[in-house]
């Protein structure tokens, strides 16, 4: 699936004090994340996270949106460069 066929998703973007890094959640996806130097390239990272995700769901044969908010594997997934 390509970044600009993506449905409509909510997302949060925050700083981690620690790093300094910015991550960006998506509210629908629990875990699902994209991590970057500034808050544009986060955004950019889940969106292309989410991309892989319903790829992966469309491969199973499972719909979105779900009726349920999906969870990724351990709550830990995350799009890394």
């Amino acid at each position: 699936m390509r970044v600009q066929d993506l449905p409509p998703s909510t997302s949060r973007v925050f700083q981690e004090e620690a790093s300094g890094e910015y991550v960006a959640e998506c509210q629908e996806i629990r875990g699902l994340s994209g991590i970057g130097e500034t808050a544009p390239e986060a955004v950019a990272e889940l969106q292309e996270a989410l991309a892989g995700w319903l790829e992966a769901l469309e491969e199973q044969g499972v719909p979105f949106p779900p009726s349920e908010p999906l969870a990724a594997p351990n709550d830990a997934f995350r799009k890394t460069a």
